[in-house]
């Protein structure tokens, strides 16, 4: 009986047909898993912020974050009306970012912390989405290299960064009407671009704890921020379509 086989220049051919087909397709395949990486830190990273000043309040007995001993120690003096009710937004935004070094890592298992030039980390800083009427959205803009200390989004009022044990850097500053961070998902390592592995957010002081996202503490707390990453990652289910 006959048997019949593959010659050598056979399987050379297919595997080599092999061999250009992934090289075409495992690019966008890291790529992919590589978004989706960073996306589902991203809602972990935000996850942690919202519980942790869900905790704050809860230890301070309130249900408003600017009551918070920590807004009021670290963040800023808020505005009060005739009735000493408090309105939104602060009396200045002169706050004292060395408080965050005292009250941060009782709610984060924080194993280095830095200050200002300290966080010497280089980023593609501020960039946004631009989205089309079929929700098809790109990344755009953007100021870079820069470092977090040294962008004006940080309101001149000194950042702290916080290096934590799951290996992401949770950025803290003071702004006028909530507290701004931006959260590089996998610490030092690159891409470090905003949108990608930054991810800029406000925790808003007359709010229940929850995080948005958004560069404008203004416009992130009052109308939202439609071209901020994050908020479009908590709309999109999660998905970096981007």
């Amino acid at each position: 009986m006959k048997r019949f086989g593959f010659t050598l220049a056979e399987v050379l051919i297919t595997l080599g047909i092999i061999g250009v087909v992934a090289a075409m397709t495992l690019p966008s395949l890291i790529a992919e898993h590589r978004k989706q990486v960073y996306a589902t830190s991203a809602k972990k990273a935000v996850n942690v912020m919202s519980n942790m000043f869900k905790k704050m309040m809860a230890d301070d007995s309130v249900t408003n974050l600017a009551n918070t001993s920590f807004v009021s120690e670290a963040v800023c003096a808020i505005k009060f009306d005739s009735n000493y009710h408090n309105v939104n937004g602060c009396e200045d935004n002169y706050g004292n970012p060395s408080k965050f070094e005292e009250y941060i890592p009782k709610y984060l298992k924080v194993v280095k912390t830095c200050n200002n030039q300290e966080c010497d980390v280089i980023y593609k800083l501020d960039k946004y989405l631009n989205c089309d009427s079929n929700n098809k959205c790109t990344l755009y803009g953007g100021i870079g290299p820069a470092t977090i200390s040294s962008s004006q989004d940080i309101y001149g009022q000194g950042v702290v960064g916080f290096y934590t044990t799951d290996g992401m850097i949770y950025y803290f500053a003071p702004a006028n009407n909530s507290i701004y961070i931006q959260v590089d998902v996998n610490g030092e390592k690159g891409p470090n671009e905003s949108g990608r592995d930054l991810f800029a957010m406000q925790a808003c002081l007359n709010k229940n704890g929850n995080i948005i996202g958004g560069h404008n503490a203004e416009s992130a707390c009052q109308s939202g921020d439609q071209s901020s990453p994050i908020n479009h990652l908590m709309s999109n289910g999660w998905k970096m379509d981007y």
